[in-house]
């Protein structure tokens, strides 16, 4: 494994832990033989033949340790792992002293070495709690190395690392080894391997005695928000902005849940902060204009992408973002012209096709969509955003509705659980008129998205056309209150109109 990144997930042993190694390497009974700290000691001859020799060496192993620690706090970390190494010759029992071995290499990032120090402390003594202390936080620091790396170049053992992690830091806390980077790095482990409601009971108690360590709210915001808990995510967030308002990193996170739960303008405004904090951050107005998007103000976000491209012309992403941002506002030329450059760049990318038939479509230019959406495909057969809008198009028009159904199932495959892509084979199924299958996916997506204007809309036609008017009156009224995109709000008020008519027969 060689050097490696350990950061302060292994870092400095706690004096206090050191001294138990001390005491529990020497013996509690030589605690009252007089030591002194003087330099080498020589060989010991056949101790048996006399029991004074037993506690004289136990006297010389109880001095290199302390010698030892003096070392470590002089910062010379080297000479201290050369004097325990003298005191393993003298004591080759004392699962302490190879524990206190692989604190020092871990404290020099020698992963191996520390790794195989604590491995021999744990044959001496199979439940030796730093030993696990060690090896659980120094596998963690190697897991969450290897999840920095790109997928390509991920160590195949980072797997391995996190389930050694995990199994070494339980077993540290069921010794009672008291060390905050434990519990830190168990719980982030926890987090990353799905299982947020033990992350949950493991920070929360951390947290509440240390609220000013921002890092622990984040990670408690992070398991909440995996347990379905967006509410208590976003106050526990919310929290570590106060305490740190200039983190782009917290502001960032936070616009995520903002986002996550619906609540745009916070959203934009985390976003805008950040982006203030960090005014080169290309990536962060990126994300910024992409909500602003969502949020639904054009205009704003036309300003921020603009300044993008300005500082970055051959971004091939931010020209992307750009051609959104000018097909919502009708800018149909501006928007072409940005994903033609787009597609210059990225000559064998599928999103450029994409776009260019998404532009065509909202124009009304249906065989110039299909023939981009068909030129997406053929660069990427498995794009799921590009076989939904194909099929989704065919189905609207009502043409060629079973390969409409196809296209849209091979979409939902990639993404089973997209309540567009579940909006898109429902209205196909509406079209073939197979009520039942089209009820079926129009209430899982009316369901999931309900400020959806367009899905609510298309819900209450199936409603309609099944007799049930109260519901589909219902439906149609949630899509006046919805996000009204794509709708014209005088056919519906004409719609529940003639549901509420329709009710009263």
């Amino acid at each position: 494994m060689g050097q490696w990144r350990a950061c302060w997930l292994v870092g400095r042993m706690e004096q206090s832990q050191l001294a138990m190694n001390i005491r529990r390497a020497a013996g509690m009974a030589i605690v009252t033989v007089s030591v002194t700290a003087t330099g080498v000691v020589g060989q010991v001859q056949d101790e048996t033949s006399h029991p004074a020799r037993a506690y004289q060496r136990q006297a010389e192993v109880y001095d290199l340790f302390l010698q030892s620690l003096r070392l470590e706090n002089s910062g010379d970390i080297t000479r201290a792992i050369e004097v325990l190494n003298r005191a393993a010759e003298l004591d080759v029992e004392a699962a302490a002293i190879p524990a206190a071995q692989a604190s020092l290499y871990a404290r020099l990032n020698r992963a191996t070495a520390a790794i195989k120090a604590a491995e021999h402390a744990l044959v001496l003594d199979a439940d030796y709690g730093d030993a696990h202390r060690v090896l659980g936080l120094t596998f963690a620091a190697l897991s969450e190395q290897a999840a920095q790396q790109p997928a390509s170049q991920r160590s195949p053992d980072a797997e391995t690392y996190r389930r050694r992690a995990l199994t070494h830091l339980e077993q540290a806390v069921a010794a009672d080894v008291f060390d905050a980077r434990i519990t830190f790095s168990l719980a982030r482990l926890y987090v990353e391997t799905g299982e947020f409601d033990e992350a949950v009971a493991t920070l929360e108690p951390f947290v509440r005695e240390r609220q000013e360590f921002v890092d622990g709210l984040l990670l408690l915001s992070r398991a909440y928000a995996g347990s379905g808990r967006l509410a208590e995510a976003t106050e526990v967030l919310e929290e570590a902005v106060r305490r740190q308002p200039r983190s782009v990193r917290m502001l960032s996170a936070l616009a995520e849940l903002y986002q996550a739960e619906g609540r745009w303008p916070e959203a934009a405004d985390a976003y805008e902060r950040a982006a203030a904090r960090r005014p080169s951050d290309l990536n962060l107005k990126r994300r910024w204009v992409a909500l602003l998007l969502n949020a639904g103000d054009q205009e704003r976000a036309r300003g921020v992408i603009r300044e993008v491209v300005e500082a970055r012309p051959e971004d091939g992403r931010a020209l992307y973002l750009l051609s959104e941002v000018e097909r919502r506002l009708n800018n149909f030329g501006a928007a072409e012209a940005a994903v033609r450059r787009v597609m210059a760049l990225e000559p064998n990318s599928a999103r450029g096709f994409f776009q260019l038939g998404a532009i065509f479509e909202q124009q009304a230019r249906y065989a110039d969509a299909e023939q981009a959406f068909r030129a997406a495909l053929e660069r990427d057969p498995l794009d799921h955003q590009t076989l939904n809008y194909l099929g989704y198009m065919l189905a609207d028009r009502g043409e060629r509705l079973n390969e409409s159904v196809a296209l849209i199932q091979r979409a939902l495959a990639s993404d089973p659980h997209n309540g567009s892509y579940l909006d898109s084979l429902g209205w196909a199924y509406f079209k073939l008129e197979e009520w039942e299958l089209a009820e079926t996916y129009l209430r899982q997506a009316s369901e999931q998205l309900s400020q959806n204007s367009v899905i609510q809309d298309h819900f209450g036609d199936l409603l309609f056309r099944r007799g049930r008017y109260v519901e589909a009156v219902e439906a149609w009224e949630r899509a006046l209150r919805g996000d009204a995109d794509s709708i014209d709000p005088a056919v519906i008020k004409r719609k529940i109109e003639d549901g509420k008519e329709r009710a009263r027969r």
